[in-house]
């Protein structure tokens, strides 16, 4: 997952950052702090401070590893057991289709929909499959004596060895839609814990990098500072440059620029030709003349416009 990936770059950097300027740190804070200490008072231990803040969200991270892991293994399964699925339904199709042919050539269609309740098309979804697939075998068992003769010998062993494929692939598909049931029930649980963690994991990211972003800000180190500093918009991970404040989000490249242009012309004022039509007098009027349209000139400058009314 992105937002994963994302995540662990964020929590390498500020784990990296509270062990490797640890020791510079804490020289910068105990310049600071050193003369402020009473008789009888000493500095506390700020390297190990790091070190434990560092450890807290590595352990963080790892919860978090091992949960999304477990979410992906779970929805390996799960994709495994729909395509054994699929391959069960495809043959209970099968053989449901060859065995209603059969019945329909032996016995003929009438008999067919009237004793075995053979009717319609053979449907491929799960549920009304093994529906069709129990009945006709059930009305197989149930109406052997009542099916009509046929120019052979025909046993109920006959009808018994006929339905057996049939029984088989039902239990196949049963047990295949009973397991991939469970499956989909797991990857909604890793779902779960997948979110619960990486809420736990945000949480202690803002806290871990604010409290290192203090510590290097207090030690006069700005640009570690700035290099853990978590972001306020994107849970989990650290101030990018789109995060910092003056940058605008109103787009970049080609569009931006000529929106710019566009304004900076807007400002320093352009001229705008406005058509308009003069009133005609009755002697032009009667001689049939056309009315010719005068352009003036528009000028949206305010100063412009009152330098030239002066």
């Amino acid at each position: 997952m992105k937002n994963i990936a994302m995540r662990k770059k964020s929590a390498v950097a500020v784990v990296a950052a509270s062990r490797h300027w640890a020791a510079t740190t804490t020289e910068g804070l105990a310049e600071l702090l050193r003369p402020e200490l009473a008789e009888g008072e000493s500095l506390p231990d700020l390297e190990l401070l790091q070190e434990l803040l560092g450890r807290a969200l590595a352990r963080r991270w790892q919860c978090l590893e091992a949960a999304d892991q477990a979410r992906e293994q779970t929805y390996q399964r799960r994709r495994l057991r729909g395509k054994e699925r699929f391959a069960a339904r495809a043959v209970l199709y099968r053989r449901v289709v060859d065995l209603r042919r059969l019945l329909r050539g032996v016995f003929g269609g009438a008999a067919c929909r009237r004793l075995l309740g053979i009717a319609g098309e053979t449907s491929r979804e799960d549920r009304l499959l093994l529906r069709q697939a129990r009945h006709i075998v059930a009305r197989l068992a149930v109406s052997s004596n009542a099916l009509p003769a046929v120019p052979f010998q025909l046993t109920v062993d006959d009808l018994a060895r006929w339905a057996a494929p049939v029984e088989e692939a039902i239990e196949t598909l049963e047990d295949a839609s009973r397991l991939a049931a469970i499956d989909v029930k797991e990857a909604e649980a890793a779902d779960a814990e997948l979110r619960r963690v990486m809420a736990d994991f945000d949480s202690v990211f803002v806290r871990v990098a604010s409290m290192l972003t203090g510590v290097h800000t207090g030690a006069g180190q700005e640009q570690t500072a700035r290099a853990v500093r978590p972001s306020r918009r994107r849970l989990g991970r650290l101030l990018t440059d789109d995060d910092r404040p003056g940058r605008r989000r109103g787009g970049s490249g080609r569009a931006a620029k000529g929106r710019a242009t566009k304004g900076r012309m807007i400002k320093a004022g352009s001229v705008k030709a406005q058509a308009t039509v003069p009133p005609m007098s009755d002697a032009a009027r009667a001689r049939g003349e056309l009315p010719r349209p005068v352009r003036k000139a528009r000028w949206s400058d305010p100063a412009v416009a009152l330098a030239r009314a002066g």
